[in-house]
């Protein structure tokens, strides 16, 4: 193969990013969506488990763990923070920090990608159009505690969580 063949394999292998957003990364549509810094409210649409485990952010002098030494221009280390695990039943929702979320959100999608469709985990792994259909269920929004949220009974949240609450209507 000469060096034109070759160079037009390699670009018809790399297609720019257009601006439809066809070509992003998973982790390009939740930065779209929200920031690092933000609170994110992530919930388990699915029938089945899902989790993650991250790295405490808290620095040292804050209680945590996480630290990053430079003692000279040329030399840097990062010390990873405590590791965690956060655990979401179906049908649960959690308010997590954004960078906590990037890391929630690609897990959970990589595994309802392999346990709903594992004939074609490589196809949808990298669909724009399951990615964004994935993230349309899975994030529910940017949390704003100053906003007023909806009056929830906690009682009856507490009743429900417990199985006390019979959810199903009754029939007339």
């Amino acid at each position: 193969m000469d060096n034109k063949d070759f160079e037009a394999q390699l670009l018809a292998g790399s297609t720019p990013t257009s601006g439809d957003g066809s070509k992003k990364l998973m982790v390009d549509l939740l930065h779209d969506k929200f920031g690092a810094d933000e609170l994110v409210k992530i919930k388990n649409f699915t029938k089945k488990k899902t989790g993650w485990v991250y790295s405490d952010r808290k620095p040292v002098e804050q209680g945590g763990t996480f630290r990053i030494e430079q003692p000279n221009e040329f030399t840097r280390r990062v010390w990873q923070g405590e590791q965690k695990v956060r655990v979401l039943n179906p049908g649960q929702t959690v308010i997590v920090p954004g960078w906590e979320a990037y890391v929630g959100l690609v897990r959970f999608y990589k595994q309802y990608i392999s346990e709903n469709f594992s004939g074609k985990v490589g196809v949808m792994m990298n669909s724009p159009k399951d990615q964004i259909d994935f993230v349309n269920q899975a994030f529910v929004g940017v949390y704003d505690p100053n906003e007023p949220e909806e009056k929830v009974d906690v009682k009856k949240e507490v009743e429900k969580d417990l199985g006390l609450v019979d959810e199903k209507p009754k029939a007339k």
